[in-house]
């Protein structure tokens, strides 16, 4: 997620940077400037994030404790320690500035800040390496749900089903490296499929639209379906695998609520990165605004444009989405079958997936929306 941000800074400040350079500033430094422009970004966002905490921390903690129950969640005295509240930010701080140097370093190059074409064998080299990881990590998914399906004969049952549960969680994982591995390629094939034979003037400028912002692109997509992968498929196994058994209707109902509310830092992590990099990438989209104005394009085409850019969009990690999780679906079958349980509940394969789509589709059309009325 850092790395998507520094890439859409760059982007965005790159005639400053190429400035920069020109007048003798090195790569070091350059790298040193923008993770201190993120160190203070964060800076002043945990700020008010650790303001805000100090009057809601106790609020929020009563209200965790009774939806997942004071076995799981005892009650605790919480209260404000200036000590933790400044060590909090000077962390954050500092974990801003150190990422955004390490990945600034690895991003600037002179090739890459005055756009200066790579070689032929560079980029042959970086295809070939890139295919051969994808290989193996695809060899490795064929292994690993080979052990899933046919597990060794000797082991007990309850064996099976820890190993099994190891496996589905490396398989969450593996399909997080996949899906970066092969992005933005697979979301530009499926666009390019899918809306093909759609002759609509908004979705043929949405999807044109789409597939010349690569980079948006894949960092939208990849941060949203990484976030509904994990947690769709961490739902799904854990509560028709690991809690199956669970007769007592009270306790299973507070482990829901339980993982479900360690699960709300990742996913609100997830949306403040998409948030960030919308903005970002908004700015950067007041060329194309001009040129629709140039070409005619009325407020009411915009909007439509903006509709169906949204849909495509949501459209896309809702078809990648829902194919990880029907995987680990199927992989749930399995395991509930060895022990004797029947699959019942398919909220958690869709559910989740649904949630953030539609919060996903309205955020996108609202911030484009916006953007284009600032640059009227």
């Amino acid at each position: 997620m850092t790395s998507s941000l520094i890439q859409l800074l760059f982007a965005l400040f790159k005639e400053d940077y190429q400035l920069w350079t020109v007048l003798g500033a090195s790569r070091l430094q350059l790298s040193f400037l923008i993770g201190c422009q993120l160190s203070v970004i964060a800076f002043l966002a945990s700020l008010v994030g650790s303001t805000l905490s100090v009057f809601f921390a106790r609020s929020y903690y009563i209200l965790v404790q009774g939806l997942a129950g004071k076995t799981m969640l005892p009650t605790i005295p919480i209260s404000f320690s200036f000590i933790a509240f400044s060590l909090s930010i000077f962390i954050i701080s500092v974990i801003a500035f150190l990422g955004g140097f390490y990945y600034a370093y690895k991003l600037l190059k002179r090739t890459a800040i005055f756009d200066e074409t790579v070689s032929f064998k560079k980029r042959l080299f970086l295809r070939l390496f890139k295919f051969s990881c994808l290989v193996f990590l695809l060899s490795q998914w064929i292994i690993l749900i080979k052990s899933y399906i046919s597990p060794v004969s000797s082991m007990s049952k309850s064996d099976i089903i820890d190993v099994q549960s190891d496996i589905a969680f490396e398989l969450l994982i593996l399909h997080v490296i996949i899906l970066q591995l092969v992005s933005p390629q697979l979301q530009i094939i499926i666009t390019k499929i899918l809306f093909k034979l759609n002759s609509s003037y908004g979705f043929i400028m949405a999807k044109w639209h789409i597939l010349q912002e690569r980079f948006y692109l894949k960092s939208l997509t990849t941060s949203i379906i990484t976030g509904v992968t994990l947690i769709s498929g961490f739902l799904l196994y854990s509560f028709n695998v690991l809690y199956a058994d669970r007769t007592d209707k009270l306790n299973k109902i507070h482990e829901t609520n339980a993982l479900l509310l360690f699960l709300v830092a990742p996913i609100l992590i997830i949306l403040a990165n998409v948030i960030s990099i919308t903005i970002l990438s908004s700015n950067q989209e007041k060329g194309i605004i001009q040129q629709w104005k140039i070409q005619g394009i009325s407020e009411k085409q915009k909007s439509i444009i903006r509709l169906c850019e949204a849909f495509i969009y949501t459209f896309l990690v809702i078809i990648i989405s829902l194919g990880f999780n029907l995987i680990i679906f199927f992989l749930t079958i399995n395991s509930a079958k060895l022990m004797g349980y029947i699959v019942t509940d398919y909220n958690d394969i869709y559910l989740p997936l649904l949630i953030v789509s539609v919060i996903l589709f309205m955020f996108i059309f609202i911030t484009k929306t916006l953007t284009d009325l600032r640059v009227r």
